[in-house]
C-alpha cells in the first residue's frame, strides 16, 4: 500500500520526500516497481475489464450481485465482494445507483 501510494503522488512529490514521509527505502521502492504483477493481480485486471463492460452493457445500471451473477453465467469464477472490491479500486468509480444515499455524505440534526 506505501509503495502504491508513492507510485500514485510521484507526479506532485519528489521520491525522496515521499519515501522520507512513508518510512521506505528507495531501494525497497525501485524493487517493487521492478517486481511483476502477481497472478491475482492479472487476474483482477482481467476481471475488472469484464466488470466495466458488464456495467456499461446494462446502461450503466448493474450492481455488485447482478454483475458476479452475470459473470459467473459466462463462466468466470468470481463472488460479490470480489467485484465490489475491484469497482471501489476502479479509477472510474462506479456511480450509486438511484436509491441510494451518499455513504460519505452525513446529515446531522
Amino acid at each position: 500500500m506505501r509503495y502504491q501510494f508513492i507510485d500514485a503522488q510521484n507526479a506532485s512529490y519528489s521520491t525522496a520526500s515521499l519515501c522520507a514521509f512513508m518510512s521506505v527505502s528507495f531501494s525497497g521502492f525501485y524493487a517493487w516497481r521492478k517486481w511483476p504483477a502477481s497472478a491475482r493481480q492479472r487476474e483482477d485486471m482481467v476481471l475488472l475489464a469484464h466488470i466495466k463492460d458488464k456495467f456499461e452493457a446494462s446502461n450503466r445500471a448493474y450492481g455488485s450481485r447482478r454483475i458476479a451473477a452475470d459473470l459467473r453465467v459466462d463462466g468466470l469464477s468470481v463472488g460479490r465482494h470480489r467485484v465490489v472490491r475491484l469497482q471501489r479500486i476502479s479509477e472510474n468509480r462506479f456511480p450509486l445507483s438511484l436509491g441510494q444515499s451518499d455513504p460519505l455524505r452525513h446529515s446531522f440534526g
